[in-house]
């Protein structure tokens, strides 16, 4: 787990996930500029969720993106990547401060229970998650658990839980801590061959160790 490095009015965010305009970005630099108002220096990364997926971004992919960065004056403080490896994408979330969830994806996890890459990288970085309040996100995350959660599409009530945090080492090292729980939960004891092999048995007590 982590613990929350002592200059706390330097911030280090991350995003993982779709660099498009549904995806809650916007918000996520109007909470910037939120912070930066409140006096911290902040870094933020836009990382494309390239999973499956290592080309470069394009640059009709994310013209709107810095468009808005331009006009926020945010450049100094945003970097837009694409075509990481996942070891990459998970080095770069453990060395950030904050990974932070705009809006869930377009899976919804009620009927794809596996976590979305940028919860599945901070959960395995141990790094303390921001994110909306939407249903999609609700049996994963559990406010004040292992995340603090905001209304969704409200960048002032994001930026707020983010200075929140920075400012509570004790707050920090609990959502740092607290943040194997989701995957520990939706963990299946058992390899892929088990259940299977399990399955092929004629044996009862194989059957019932199917069902268990």
């Amino acid at each position: 787990s982590k613990t929350l490095r002592e200059d706390n009015l330097v911030v280090s965010l991350i995003y993982v996930g779709p660099l498009d305009s549904k995806a809650g970005i916007h918000d996520l630099l109007q909470a910037t500029l939120q912070l930066q108002k409140f006096g911290h220096t902040v870094h933020l990364q836009l990382i494309r969720n390239t999973l499956n997926d290592t080309s470069p971004v394009e640059a009709e992919e994310t013209i709107w993106l810095e468009q808005q960065v331009q006009n926020l004056a945010l450049t100094p403080a945003v970097k837009i990547l694409a075509g990481l490896a996942p070891e990459q994408m998970l080095e770069r979330v453990r060395e950030a401060d904050i990974a932070v969830i705009p809006r869930p994806g377009s899976a919804s996890p009620r009927y794809h229970p596996e976590l979305p890459l940028g919860l599945a990288l901070a959960m395995a970085a141990r790094t303390p998650i921001v994110a909306c309040d939407h249903d999609d996100l609700a049996m994963h995350l559990y406010h004040g658990a292992n995340a603090i959660t905001f209304p969704m599409g409200s960048s002032e009530s994001m930026a707020h839980r983010i200075e929140r945090i920075m400012g509570q080492p004790s707050l920090y090292a609990q959502l740092s801590e607290s943040s194997q729980i989701t995957p520990d939960k939706i963990k299946v004891p058992a390899r892929w061959a088990a259940p299977i092999a399990l399955w092929m048995s004629d044996s009862a007590y194989d059957r019932q160790r199917l069902r268990d």
